[in-house]
C-alpha cells in the first residue's frame, strides 16, 4: 500500500509538472524597436542596434539565461552584448517606466549581432533551459547617432566619440529616415522634435529616439504648450525610455511607437491636451508599457486629460491605435483613456486594442468613449477590444476648485458614437467616491435612449460585457437607477460583488448568467488582483477567441474554461477539454462536438444559452 501511494504521488507530480512549468515559462510582451541595423553601434560593447524587451518570468538578473536572435535564414545567434537584465522597476540602468509594481515585468537591453542575416528575424530568450515566445525584428540599413550633455552641435556630430548636444540639431541636420539616436547621459533637452521641420519615417524605417542603458533622456518644457510635439506631418517616430515632463501635453504624430517612457507634469498640467494625445489624421500608434502618473492638479481644467484620442476633422478613417501594458496612477487630469469627438467626427479602421493596463486613482472615468452629435452624418466609428485591464478607484473627484469630475469606471455615451466596444476579462475595484452627488457615479454607464443630460446623449453604438469582475467598495450603485444602461448585445459570465454589505443588492437586469459573490482576490489592498485557489471566478468564465492570455500573459484557459477577470489561476490543474472538431466558430454547439466536450457544452454560466460560444 505504501509503495502504491509513492507511485501515485510521483505520477501526480509528473502530470502536474507540464502545466506548472508552462505557467512559469518566460514570456516576451513587447520591444521598443522592431527593426534596425546590425552594425554601426561603435560603443565598444555591442555591434548593432540596442533593443530593449519587456516580459514576465525572465528573472531579475541574467545568471545563465541568454538572449538570442533567429535571423531570416533561421540561424540562431546569441546577442552581441547584454547591457542589463533586471526588474522593470523604473530605476537605472533600465528605463523610467515602472512596470514591475503591478505588471511584474522584467526588462532586458541587448545589441543585435552583426553576423545575423538581413531581413525579418525573431528575438527570444532562454531562461533555465526554457525558451520564450518570439518578438519580430527586421534587420535593415540605417545609421546610429549619439547625444551627450558634453557634445557639440557641429556638422560631423553624432558619433560615439563626437556626439551632438541637442535633439533639435541632431534631428534637423544629421538624422534621416531609418536612423536611431541614443541619449548617453542624463540630459535634459527641448522635446519639441520635428518642429519646425518634420520627420517622415516609415513603418519599416522610422526615426528612433532612445535612452542609452544607464541613462535617461529627460525632456522638460512647454514650448507651444506641449512637451513633445512632432507636428501633424511627422510619421513613424519611436520614443523609448524617455522621461517626459510638461504642463501642457504631448503629441507624437502618425505611426508613433511610444514605449517604456514616463509621463508626469512639471508643476500642474493644464490646457486642452493630454499626457498622450493623438488627433485628426494621426493613426497606427502604439503606446506600450508607459508610466503616466501625477498628471494634473489644482490648476487642471475640464478640457485637459490624461490621454486624449480624437479623429476630429480627419480627412478619412485612420488605422486604429494600440494602448497596452501601461501603468496609470494618481492622475488628476480628467479621463484615463479618453476617446472623444465632436462636430467633424472621424473613425478608425481596424480594431483599437486597449489591454493589460493598470489604472488607479483616476479623476473621472478610467475609460470614456464619447461623441456629441456630429456634423454631416460623420461619426466616431470602429471597434474597440478592451480586455485584461485592472481599474482601481476610477471616477474620483478632480482637485480643480469647484469641479466634480467624478463618474463611472467605464462610460460609453453619445449620439455620434457608433463604435462596437467589447469589454472582456477586466477587473473593476472601487469606483466613484462616497458622498458624491454626481448622477453617473456608478461602475458602468452606457447611456440609454432616454438620457440626454450633461452633453452625454444616448449611446448610438453597441457593446459586449463578458467575463468581467465589478467590486464595489464605496456603497455606490452598479448603474444609474433612473437611467439603466442601454443593454449590451452580448453578456455572460460576469461577477458583481457589493463588498459584502448588501448594497447594491442586485446585479443589473440586463446582465445574464451572473455570479454575485466575492471573487476572492489574493490581496486587493496591496494591488494584487490575482485569484485565490478557491475563487469562484476560476473555471466559470466563457471561453472566448480573445484574450488568449491574461494580465501576466499566462495562456487562457488554464483549466476547462476561462477564469473571470483579468487573471488566470496558474495553479488550476483541471484538465483542458478539447474537441475533435474546431470550436472557433461562434455558432458551434455541444452537438457539433458530439455532446461530450465540456469546453463546448459548458461554455457559458448558468442562465446563459447553453453550448453557444461567446464571440
Amino acid at each position: 500500500m505504501k509503495k502504491f501511494f509513492i507511485i501515485l504521488i510521483f505520477a501526480s507530480l509528473f502530470l502536474l509538472t507540464p502545466k506548472l512549468q508552462a505557467a512559469a515559462s518566460p514570456v516576451l510582451n513587447f520591444s521598443d524597436l522592431i527593426n534596425g541595423p546590425k552594425t554601426g553601434l561603435n560603443d565598444g560593447l555591442g555591434e548593432g542596434a540596442i533593443v530593449t524587451i519587456w516580459g514576465n518570468n525572465l528573472g531579475n538578473t541574467q545568471g545563465s539565461s541568454k538572449v538570442y536572435f533567429k535571423d531570416a535564414q533561421n540561424n540562431i545567434i546569441e546577442a552581441a552584448h547584454v547591457y542589463y537584465w533586471k526588474n522593470a522597476d523604473g530605476q537605472l540602468p533600465g528605463g523610467p517606466s515602472d512596470l514591475y509594481t503591478h505588471h511584474r515585468m522584467q526588462e532586458i537591453a541587448f545589441s543585435i549581432p552583426a553576423t545575423a542575416a538581413d531581413g525579418a528575424g525573431k528575438i527570444f530568450v532562454r531562461v533555465d533551459g526554457v525558451d520564450s515566445g518570439e518578438l519580430e525584428f527586421t534587420i535593415r540599413s540605417g545609421n546610429i547617432f549619439y547625444l551627450k550633455s558634453v557634445g557639440s552641435d557641429i556638422a560631423s556630430c553624432g558619433t560615439w566619440q563626437s556626439p551632438c548636444a541637442s535633439f533639435k540639431y541632431l534631428t534637423n541636420n544629421r538624422m534621416k529616415t531609418g536612423d536611431t539616436a541614443y541619449v548617453v547621459d542624463n540630459i535634459t533637452n527641448s522635446c519639441v522634435w520635428g518642429w519646425p521641420n518634420t520627420q517622415i519615417g516609415t513603418a519599416l524605417s522610422p526615426y528612433a529616439f532612445i535612452s542609452y542603458p544607464n541613462a535617461t533622456a529627460a525632456c522638460s518644457g512647454a514650448t507651444y504648450g506641449v512637451g513633445i510635439f512632432n507636428g501633424v506631418n511627422s510619421r513613424y517616430l519611436v520614443h523609448s525610455k524617455i522621461k517626459i515632463l510638461t504642463d501642457g501635453g504631448n503629441n507624437f504624430g502618425y505611426g508613433a511607437r511610444v514605449v517604456g517612457s514616463e509621463f508626469t507634469d512639471i508643476t500642474c498640467a493644464n490646457g486642452q491636451s493630454a499626457a498622450i494625445t493623438s488627433t485628426k489624421n494621426e493613426g497606427d500608434d502604439k503606446y506600450l508599457g508607459n508610466y503616466v502618473h501625477d498628471f494634473g492638479g489644482t490648476c487642471t481644467g475640464n478640457l485637459h486629460h490624461t490621454t486624449y484620442m480624437s479623429k476630429r476633422n480627419a480627412v478619412s478613417d485612420t488605422p486604429a491605435f494600440e494602448m497596452g501594458w501601461n501603468n496609470f496612477v494618481n492622475n488628476q487630469a480628467r479621463g484615463g483613456i479618453h476617446i472623444y469627438d465632436e462636430h467633424q467626427c472621424g473613425g478608425y479602421s481596424g480594431v483599437i486594442k486597449i489591454h493589460n493596463n493598470f489604472i488607479k486613482d483616476q479623476a473621472s472615468a478610467c475609460l470614456n468613449v464619447h461623441a456629441n452629435i456630429c456634423d454631416e452624418n460623420k461619426y466616431i466609428s470602429g471597434e474597440i477590444e478592451f480586455y485584461n485591464n485592472i481599474l482601481v478607484n476610477c471616477g474620483q473627484k478632480g482637485v480643480y476648485p469647484g469641479q466634480d469630475y467624478s463618474g463611472p469606471a467605464i462610460q460609453l455615451t453619445g449620439a455620434g458614437n457608433v463604435m462596437n466596444v467589447k469589454l472582456y476579462n477586466n477587473d473593476i475595484y472601487g469606483y466613484g467616491y462616497e458622498g458624491s452627488a454626481a448622477a453617473e457615479n456608478v461602475a458602468v454607464f452606457v447611456s440609454p435612449a432616454t438620457y440626454a443630460a450633461h452633453m452625454s446623449y444616448p449611446f448610438a453604438g453597441t457593446w459586449s460585457w463578458v467575463n468581467n469582475i465589478v467590486y464595489d467598495v464605496n456603497d455606490l450603485p452598479y448603474q444609474m437607477t433612473a437611467y439603466p444602461n442601454k443593454a449590451p448585445v452580448n453578456t455572460a459570465n460576469n461577477i458583481w460583488h457589493n463588498g459584502g454589505d448588501a448594497f447594491p443588492l442586485n446585479a443589473p437586469s440586463w446582465d445574464s448568467g451572473v455570479l454575485t459573490v466575492n471573487p476572492l482576490f489574493v490581496n486587493s489592498m496591496s494591488g494584487d488582483f490575482s485569484l485565490q485557489a478557491d475563487s469562484p471566478a476560476i473555471n466559470t468564465g466563457a471561453n472566448l477567441n480573445f484574450p488568449t492570455t491574461d494580465f501576466f500573459n499566462t495562456p487562457r484557459p488554464q483549466g476547462a474554461r476561462f477564469d473571470i477577470g483579468a487573471f488566470e489561476n496558474v495553479n488550476d490543474n483541471t484538465p483542458v477539454a478539447t474537441c475533435t472538431d474546431s470550436i472557433q466558430n461562434q455558432n458551434e454547439t455541444a452537438t457539433d462536438c458530439g455532446g461530450a466536450c465540456p469546453a463546448c457544452a459548458d461554455m457559458t454560466a448558468p442562465g446563459a444559452p447553453s453550448g453557444v460560444r461567446v464571440e
